[in-house]
């Protein structure tokens, strides 16, 4: 009866411990992974891109390298031959063998996996397609534009918290 208990207490604990496993994502496979499934840009592209290459190619004009960015759609016309990875310069850029060419470069101690290099190749030869709605909803919120009337908005805020001190403008 005891030893009966006690694996009924390790069944449970074997099964709590894998279902917990399951549910924070750690037992699923990488979506990129599943040569079925196919591959989304910002789901399984972008996240490879920010790891390894946005440093030197995205936003940041004085880090940025040969005038590429990889954040925008622009790449995938000038570096990137939807439907062949093999004419594709950005594909050839993460295989090639001549270590000064590959990127990303050495000296900055940052490489792709193999299952990385599977993904951007599949996701080349789908058609590179970019996920141009949720794309620009991920990267930073852009300010809606609209005119601001001083005399209406700004000035009543300036005259009830500035002018005591600093008096009014001319």
């Amino acid at each position: 009866m005891r030893m009966k208990r006690r694996r009924t207490l390790l069944l449970f604990a074997v099964l709590a411990v894998a279902s917990g496993a399951y549910l924070s994502g750690a037992v699923r496979a990488a979506p990129a992974q599943n040569p079925a499934q196919p591959l989304e840009f910002n789901r399984d592209i972008r996240p490879i891109l920010a790891a390894s290459c946005l440093a030197c190619h995205g936003p940041n004009e004085t880090a940025r390298q040969a005038d590429l960015r990889l954040d925008t759609e622009d790449f995938i016309g000038s570096i990137v031959v939807p439907g062949d990875a093999q004419a594709s310069p950005l594909f050839q850029r993460l295989t090639t063998g001549d270590p000064v060419a590959r990127m990303p470069p050495a000296s900055t101690g940052g490489s792709l996996s193999d299952a990385q290099i599977d993904a951007v190749r599949r996701w080349i030869d789908g058609g590179a397609h970019w996920d141009g709605a949720r794309a620009a909803a991920a990267d930073a919120p852009q300010a809606a534009e609209r005119l601001v009337d001083f005399a209406r908005e700004v000035r009543p805020i300036l005259s009830e918290n500035c002018f005591t001190c600093h008096g009014p403008d001319a």
